[in-house]
């Protein structure tokens, strides 16, 4: 359960905050994508989930357990791109013109504000990858 938290968050926050607040050419389209699978009932992916596992030779394995969760991270990028849209942009440009990247902004300034999305999605990934 922890490996799969762990990858979720390292999925979803940075790919939160880019989708919410970097401008780039197709962001809509690469959101869409993070959607789909949040529109599939989860019962339609359980066969093709294990085909693939089998395939590449993760039954019995513990990877076979946590990629398939782990993979399952579109829930998380919508919850921290809602939540990361709701911040001002002033903020974040503040940081930018003080000269912080990219990264600095988001783990000093956006992960801090985020704390109650991230205690939201590590309950949600806890109680599905048990």
């Amino acid at each position: 359960v922890g490996s799969v938290l762990l990858i979720q968050l390292a999925i979803c926050l940075p790919a939160g905050f880019a989708l919410s607040k970097i401008k780039f050419r197709g962001s809509k389209i690469v959101f869409g994508l993070f959607l789909v699978p949040v529109l599939l009932p989860t019962n339609l992916l359980l066969i093709p989930t294990f085909v693939v596992t089998l395939q590449l030779g993760l039954v019995g394995n513990v990877f076979g357990l946590v990629l398939p969760i782990a993979g399952q991270a579109s829930v998380g990028v919508l919850l921290f791109r809602q939540f990361f849209s709701t911040l001002p942009d002033g903020l974040i440009e503040a940081a930018r013109s003080d000269g912080a990247g990219w990264c600095r902004t988001v783990f000093s300034i956006a992960l801090p504000l985020a704390r109650p999305i991230v205690a939201a999605d590590s309950v949600v990934t806890c109680l599905t990858a048990w």
